[in-house]
Formats: structure tokens, C-alpha cells, sequence
């Protein structure tokens, strides 16, 4: 299902000879999520950039579809990260917003419904475009999200390669730098950062603003405010906002944003791993080699005894004084998995 453009990439570097690939890869780009980078003023304006016209539209339309805007923004951000200037600009044009369809819309849940509970009949539909696209000297690579996205990536990958310093400030031109020869396997590293990027950004936003925008939350939204109207002395007056280190220490909006990912984390279903050939031993259990094996944030983030009443969306649980008790809840707080094959972003 991660597999693009016939190529592996540190998601998909799964066997035993892949380790080596996956931590060399990660090592790649792993300063691409840091905060140091991520407030970098030239990354920074660019994040505010979008979100400045994101405002404009909201403020423009009575009503306003917040999903799909949402993920406009979230696109736009994630490519403009990873591609640099060849990044989408759907927030401000039309062009390119089929590539959030097929990312977030119905043809991508289908697809994805088929990978799992029909996979031999995808696979003699897709073996059938293959061949077509092999015909006409297409790339054959399988994208269950769709041709257009798989396209889009490769050029816009190709095209950084033309001039490759000019774009090193991108993901794609940082991997330009270490493995040139290969665009194919750059397509393929950059795709999996967009598609990992879009749908978890894009959803964590609309249901985090869903929930604090009903009238029951209403005191959460008050508070937030009133954090912010507190570091009124540390606004920049050019982007209406404070910087992002400022941002980043104030206690109660953490907490808002850490409650919305244990409450309605983005990726809630099991993640699937298989057992090594030599079996595992966990917790006094031996599992034979090659068992399917998982574990879900769903069900970590509601264990009662460690977050009581776990179905009610309350921010004060992480701001308790009790050391020992939030040091619990951060082992089970489980949004961007954890060991060596954690979520980047989660940094």
C-alpha cells in the first residue's frame, strides 16, 4: 500500500535487510521535523503564509466547508515542505485540489477499503492498468491513491533535479544532495511524507476545532484566549500572531491540542507488524514467526485507570501537578506510534 514507484522508502523498509536502509533514510530527513527547523523564518512565513489565506477564505464565506479546507491547507503546508516551490497552492486556486480528493475524498476510502478486504481483485485491476501504463511508457508504479498523485509527486521531484541546489531547502532537494542518482526512489521517500503528512494534519484540525467550537466547550475557547491575550507584548505586528517559541510554551495550548490527539487521534486503527521468522517472547508469551501482530491508539488512549472517564474531551487532565500520573498518561499517549518506526512528525 506505501510502495511507490516500484520503490521502497523508509516506511516500507521492512525486512531484515532493509534496516540498514530505514535508519540511513530516516537519518535523512529526520532534521526536517525538528522544531529548530520547522521556526526557521523562512519555513515559518511560509506555514503563516498559508494560514493567513486560510483565514481570508473563512472570513469571506458565511458557511464554509471547514474539512475540506482543512486539508487544503494541510496539502498546501506539507507539499510546499516537501517540494519547495513546485508545492500546491490549493487555498488560493483550483488547480491541484483533485489531489485532496484523491487523498481524502471517497475514491481514496474505497481504494483503501479494497486493499484490505479484496486485495486479489485489486490487484488483477491494477496488474491491468500496469500493463496499459507500461504501453504508453508510463510510470507502472501502483498508488492506491491514484494516478494523479502519483504523477504530481514524480514530476515535481524531476523537476526540483533540474536545479536541485536552488531547491535545498526542500525534503526533496536535501535527498537530491545524498542520493541523486535515484529519483525515482526520491519520488517514492518524498510521496510517503505527503500522504502521511495531508489526512493526519488535515483531520486532527477539523475535529480539534469541531470540538471546542460546540457550546458546551465554550470555556475552552475562553481560556485559550485568555492565555493569548497574555503574551500581548510578544505579538508581531507584521503577521498579527506571536512566534512560534512563544507559542510553543504556552501550557494550556498544549494541552488543548494534546487532549484533541488522545480523544480522536488521526490514525485511531491498529497498526499491523509481522513477527519476525524467530518468533517473539512478549510478557511470557511466545509469538510464532510470521503472526500478524498490532496495536491502536484507540484503545491505548482509553484505559480508564489512566485517563478517567477516557470518552469526555478535557484539556485539564494534562495540566494535573500529580508528576507520576502525567508521566503515565505520556506512555500511553500513542498518536504517532513510538520505537524506531514513530512518526517523524511527532517531533
Amino acid at each position: 500500500m506505501f510502495v511507490y514507484y516500484d520503490q521502497r522508502n523508509t516506511f516500507t523498509s521492512v525486512h531484515k535487510q532493509d534496516i540498514l536502509q530505514h535508519s540511513t533514510r530516516k537519518k535523512l530527513v529526520a532534521d526536517r521535523y525538528t522544531k529548530s527547523y520547522v521556526t526557521k523564518p523562512n519555513v515559518a512565513d511560509m506555514i503563516r503564509q498559508h494560514a493567513e489565506v486560510l483565514m481570508k477564505k473563512i472570513q469571506q464565506q458565511p458557511i464554509i466547508d471547514m474539512y475540506l479546507w482543512l486539508h487544503y491547507y494541510a496539502i498546501d503546508t506539507v507539499t510546499n515542505h516537501v517540494y519547495g516551490a513546485y508545492g500546491t497552492k490549493t487555498l488560493e486556486d483550483e488547480a491541484h485540489r483533485d489531489l485532496v480528493y484523491d487523498l481524502s475524498g471517497v475514491k481514496h476510502r474505497s481504494r483503501l477499503y479494497f486493499t484490505f478486504y479484496f486485495k486479489d481483485l485489486l490487484l488483477l485491476t491494477e496488474t491491468i492498468k500496469r500493463f496499459y501504463r507500461w504501453l504508453r511508457n508510463q510510470p507502472t508504479g501502483f498508488h492506491v491513491r491514484g494516478s494523479r498523485l502519483n504523477n504530481y509527486g514524480l514530476e515535481s521531484v524531476k523537476s526540483i533535479g533540474n536545479d536541485p541546489d536552488m531547491h535545498a531547502e526542500s525534503t526533496a532537494g536535501k535527498l537530491y544532495s545524498v542520493i541523486s542518482g535515484n529519483p525515482h526512489g526520491i519520488a517514492a521517500e518524498c510521496m510517503d511524507h505527503l500522504v502521511a503528512g495531508v489526512d493526519t494534519t488535515g483531520d486532527a484540525m477539523c475535529i480539534l476545532m469541531w470540538r471546542i467550537s460546540t457550546p458546551e466547550f465554550q470555556h475552552v475557547q475562553e481560556k485559550l484566549f485568555s492565555e493569548l491575550f497574555s503574551i500581548d507584548g510578544e505579538f508581531d505586528p507584521r503577521s498579527g500572531t506571536a512566534p512560534f517559541t512563544v507559542l510553543d510554551k504556552l501550557p494550556y495550548l498544549d494541552a488543548v491540542i494534546l487532549e484533541g490527539l488522545r480523544w480522536r487521534a488521526p490514525v485511531p486503527m491498529s497498526l499491523f507488524r509481522m513477527c519476525p521468522p524467530e518468533g517473539r517472547i512478549v510478557e511470557g508469551h511466545h509469538i510464532p514467526g510470521g503472526t500478524t501482530v498490532s496495536c491502536q491508539a484507540y484503545s491505548l488512549h482509553r484505559i480508564p485507570e489512566v485517563f478517567p472517564d477516557p470518552d469526555k474531551y478535557d484539556p485539564e487532565r494534562w495540566l494535573t501537578q500529580d508528576k507520576e500520573k502525567l508521566s503515565e498518561m505520556k506512555a500511553h499517549f500513542w498518536p504517532f506510534s513510538s520505537g524506531a518506526r514513530a512518526c517523524l512528525g511527532q517531533k
